[in-house]
């Protein structure tokens, strides 16, 4: 049990650092693409703002790809397919429950979900925040 909440730790480590990372990337290139906010045309600023969506989107897909591979190594599954496509699903609290895991594991996939839910959280604030910065008061 020890060693299943060392790795839920951790995990929550590593998914908040891969989201912090491509949020920072992904903000840095949003503000230096938009020095001068006024100048910024529609289609510009709708090019910007999906470029982010896409980066946030691409963050998510890493960080439930790396909870997959825990499952994997743990020995829930004996495919990475399988485990990508269990880790989607919790990751986005989708939850079919065509494929559940046993045991302790069990915890582990409620803790993935709880963090997914979170990181989803995260990005729409991020979203919100770069439609107003790109386009003001315009967005509003």
């Amino acid at each position: 049990m020890v060693e299943i909440l060392a790795t839920v730790a951790a995990m929550i480590v590593v998914t908040t650092a891969i989201h912090a990372a491509f949020m920072f990337a992904g903000l840095g290139v949003v503000h230096r693409l938009t020095p001068h906010r006024s100048r910024i045309g529609k289609l510009h600023g709708t090019l910007i703002v999906a470029g982010f969506v896409f980066t946030m989107f691409l963050a998510s897909v890493i960080e439930a790809y790396s909870w997959a591979l825990v499952y994997l190594r743990a020995g829930e599954f004996v495919d990475l397919e399988t485990a990508f496509y269990f880790s989607l699903v919790t990751f986005t609290s989708l939850g079919y429950g065509d494929i559940v895991l046993e045991g302790s594991w069990r915890l582990v996939s409620g803790f993935q979900a709880a963090v997914g839910l979170i990181a989803f959280g995260w990005t729409t604030a991020l979203v919100v925040q770069v439609v107003g910065d790109v386009f003001g008061r315009e967005a509003r």
